[in-house]
Formats: C-alpha cells, sequence, structure tokens
C-alpha cells in the first residue's frame, strides 16, 4: 500500500469517524472508533509483512520521504526488516545506559551498515540513523524484557 493510499484510507476513516461522531452518544462513540483504529493496525501489519515491533520502524521511514527516502512498500519493508535484524543482533542488556556507549555504538554501527547496503545517503542517510536509533532506544530500552 502506498503512502497515498494510507493518506487516502485514512481521509476515509477519519470522515466516517466525524459522521459517526454526529449519530452516536460520546460515552459509546470509542466502541465504533477504537475497533475500526485496530482493524486498520491489522490490515497494515499483514499488507506490509511486519511485525508489531517493525511497524513502527516502518512509520519512522515513511517520514524521510520528503527527503528523498524511496516510498515503495517493499523497499521499506526490507529496509525495515534488515534494521531490526541488525539492532537485534547487536543489542546487550541495559544498552541504552550511560556506561554501556561501546554496545550503543554498535548497534549505531549496524545500523549504518543497513542505510549503506540499501543506498540511502545525504540528508536521508542523517535522517534515518537518528530516527532509527530513536525508535530501536525506544522499542528497545528494556532488552531483553522486551525481546
Amino acid at each position: 500500500m502506498s503512502p497515498q493510499a494510507d493518506i487516502n484510507f485514512e481521509r476515509e476513516l477519519w470522515e466516517t469517524a466525524v459522521t459517526l461522531r454526529g449519530t452516536v452518544a460520546p460515552a459509546d462513540y470509542k466502541h465504533y472508533v477504537l475497533p475500526l483504529l485496530f482493524l486498520r493496525y491489522e490490515q497494515r501489519k499483514q499488507t506490509l509483512g511486519l511485525s508489531d515491533e517493525e511497524l513502527g520502524f516502518y512509520d519512522v521511514v515513511c517520514l524521510g520521504a520528503q527527503l528523498g527516502v524511496p516510498t515503495d512498500d517493499a523497499w521499506i519493508a526490507g529496509l525495515v526488516h534488515q534494521v531490526v535484524e541488525a539492532v537485534r543482533a547487536n543489542l546487550k542488556v541495559d544498552w541504552t545506559q550511560a556506561h554501556r556507549r561501546d554496545v550503543h555504538a554498535s548497534v549505531q554501527s549496524a545500523v549504518n551498515r543497513v542505510l549503506r547496503k540499501n543506498h540511502v545517503r545525504g540528508e536521508a542517510f542523517t535522517f534515518l540513523q537518528k530516527r532509527l536509533m530513536q525508535q530501536a532506544e525506544a522499542t528497545y530500552e528494556q532488552w531483553p524484557l522486551a525481546a
């Protein structure tokens, strides 16, 4: 599903939610909207072939489109699979703590290698490197408990 199709679907979803809001009591609104959001989330995961943790990384890569990052879903999903695999292969306990800067550096080097291998350069490289590391820190902060 292309980012444009994503935007169109989100617009349709939002318009439907606005229509429902006028006919449904505010207390009951969540019973209609939350299942729609959950279904959308599950549809994206299935369509892209990504896990829950990978979907967060996918969204980060999509943010780089204005910097020249390819917007092809297959390319982004492939990059995400590689990034998550590289990050997980380099994680150690307390890797986000100051006393484990060496582990953090090895994770960042692994992400850099994946980006270079996929021909990400210039501003897109800098942007994705920073954002992917932030996503990794948020996703795997409690490693190995988060595994």
